[in-house]
């Protein structure tokens, strides 16, 4: 299988993860929406993202709350960014 192959398996995964990072989401559920057994999901997913799943996961999580906070504390002030620890915070 080739990589563009393997990519477009895992695809209902990534998008899935990208449009409901904040629910909970199990391996199982992923492998199945992959339409693979638990096994070969995590030598594939592992292959082509080069993380595991939960890592993957976490950092998809990570990447959103990050960019969502900065993005709230740059929109309070007069238009300039201030950090996640601007002073109208404390």
């Amino acid at each position: 299988m080739r990589q563009q192959e393997r990519a477009a398996r895992l695809r209902p995964v990534f998008e899935y993860v990208s449009q409901n990072f904040a629910e909970d989401f199990t391996l199982k559920q992923a492998a199945v929406l992959a339409n693979m057994s638990q096994p070969q999901f995590i030598k594939l997913f592992k292959r082509v993202a080069g993380m595991t799943f939960v890592s993957y996961v976490t950092h998809v999580r990570i990447t959103r709350v990050s960019f969502t906070e900065r993005k709230l504390v740059h929109d309070r002030g007069s238009g300039q960014s201030r950090g996640i620890f601007g002073s109208e915070l404390f």
